[in-house]
């Protein structure tokens, strides 16, 4: 039939809707809502994948996001990449190394690397790497998250009011038996500091004042 692929018992037409409803919902569900089974659905959806495949080899994906995703409660991760105009996902591989990256290169032709004008994501090393590698003028194209950048400057602020603090404890650190001497000993200090010495008028004023045994009872003089 003219009308539908040469693997297909359906025509583009019957297609078109059951597509709709596999972006929004299982296989499964599908084939039951369509009345099919589940290698005929199964069937519908791979062969919109290749069409899909197809048409991307030609278009030029100018702005792409790349992300990280955690999975199995943080103990793996997986790379995504984003046709951040489409949105849509163009690549999934597992773990965030370099490498990993490195196999979404090998799906564009040069033409479509030369039309990539953005890459967003994160201030992570191994995607930086890889973005040099294999994109020209890639420093001029990598654009940061900036939920990430205000961390790092916020990370760099309080790294910058620490710094006082831990040079301020590493020098009691190291002058710790000083201190301990310095209060042990405080009189013998203070005397050396000239701190004893500023009592002195007070001492001599104590020492002028006569004692109560001279002193005349105030009735006498009456």
């Amino acid at each position: 039939m003219l009308w539908a692929e040469p693997s297909s018992r359906f025509t583009a037409l019957f297609e078109a809707p059951a597509i709709e409803w596999l972006k929004a919902a299982s296989q499964k569900a599908v084939a039951e809502l369509f009345k099919l089974m589940w290698d005929e659905i199964h069937g519908i959806m791979e062969r919109a994948v290749k069409r899909g495949s197809e048409r991307r080899k030609t278009e030029l994906v100018d702005q792409i996001g790349v992300d990280e995703k955690a999975f199995r409660k943080g103990h793996g991760y997986l790379t995504l990449v984003n046709d951040l105009i489409r949105g849509r996902v163009l690549y999934v591989a597992e773990d965030r190394k370099q490498r990993s990256l490195a196999g979404f290169w090998e799906t564009l032709t040069g033409e479509q690397i030369s039309g990539i004008e953005a890459v967003a994501m994160d201030i992570w090393d191994p995607y930086i790497a890889s973005v040099r590698e294999h994109v020209p003028a890639a420093d001029g194209k990598i654009v940061f998250d900036k939920l990430h950048v205000a961390q790092h400057l916020g990370d760099a602020v309080d790294r910058s009011r620490l710094q006082p603090m831990i040079e301020v404890a590493r020098m009691l650190k190291q002058r710790f038996e000083n201190i301990i001497t310095y209060l042990r000993h405080r009189t013998t200090n203070a005397t050396s500091e000239s701190i004893i010495p500023k009592a002195t008028p007070l001492n001599q004023i104590r020492a002028a004042i006569p004692s109560r045994r001279g002193a005349v009872p105030l009735r006498a003089n009456c």
